[in-house]
């Protein structure tokens, strides 16, 4: 496999989803991680097993979807606003 892969992750030193996250994305990026919050809190009150159960199976896929389009945006945000880092 000759890819050459970017690492979001690198371009901003480590730094969480939330502290890259750019303004105009911030009021849905805290809502839909209040949700996925939400959701491991009630699986957790409810005793599911997420070892036995896979989270992703349990989750409406409308807000899998949701959840997975924010962060994209957020990703695409790192590339074209971090400087890549030299190593």
């Amino acid at each position: 496999m000759d890819k050459e892969v970017d690492f979001a992750f690198l371009y901003c030193n480590g730094k969480s989803l939330d502290e890259v996250c750019p303004e105009h994305l911030k009021e849905d990026w805290v809502a839909i991680s209040n949700k996925l919050r939400s959701f491991l809190i009630s699986f957790r009150e409810a005793k599911v097993d997420l070892s036995e159960n896979c989270f992703f199976d349990l989750v409406p896929q409308k807000f899998l979807m949701e959840f997975c389009e924010i962060r994209n945006q957020i990703t695409k945000h790192v590339f074209e606003n971090f400087t890549p880092p030299k190593n």
